[in-house]
């Protein structure tokens, strides 16, 4: 197994050639995760499986992040525009995407354990079947990063990304690849 730096080194590349705009490798200490999600007043909150309240607290994701050793955070930029929705979301969906492979490499590469989270909610089944129904696609759905209460501004922040809110010429969708383990 290669060392946890060189694996994040090495996925931060391929998420760089897969269409990320900015990406960098971060030490889980600079991650902010807050008491509560940043996701009350979004229309998910209750029915899509991966946002709050279908899945573990921060409080959790906190003590689980303390089992990471390094990840690699990325962003994806697409225009804003309330024209086309469509074409704003693609950038999620893109993340989501991008996600997924780069797990795929950490677990080919011997990482012991890998974690990633997407931009957003879920959006592989729209709509998400929500509560009381299972997950058509556990193997591929993931939860967010705000969903796990990480403040994505202040992490951002702390490797010099500027994010601003609302987004008026572009959209900086946010994914995060944990990574545990030597």
């Amino acid at each position: 197994m290669l060392a946890v730096q060189d694996v994040l080194e090495k996925v931060a590349g391929q998420i760089k050639k897969a269409g990320a705009s900015r990406v960098t490798t971060v030490d889980t200490g600079i991650i902010k995760v807050m008491e509560e999600p940043a996701c009350g007043s979004c229309p998910e909150y209750g029915h899509n499986l991966s946002c709050p309240p279908n899945i573990p607290p921060p409080a959790a994701f906190r003590r689980e992040l303390a089992g990471y050793s390094g990840g690699v955070l990325f962003q994806v930029r697409v225009p804003a525009g309330q024209n086309n929705p469509d074409a704003v979301w693609a950038g999620s969906r893109l993340v989501h995407e991008i996600v997924l492979e780069a797990e795929k490499l950490c677990l080919g590469l011997g990482a012991a354990r890998v974690r990633g989270l997407i931009a957003g909610c879920c959006k592989l089944c729209v709509p998400c079947p929500g509560p009381g129904s299972g997950c058509r696609h556990p193997a591929k759905a993931r939860s967010s990063l705000e969903a796990n209460g990480i403040d994505v501004v202040a992490t951002c922040a702390a490797v010099g990304w500027q994010v601003t809110f609302p987004a008026d010429r572009y959209v900086d969708w946010t994914g995060l690849v944990l990574l545990g383990g030597e």
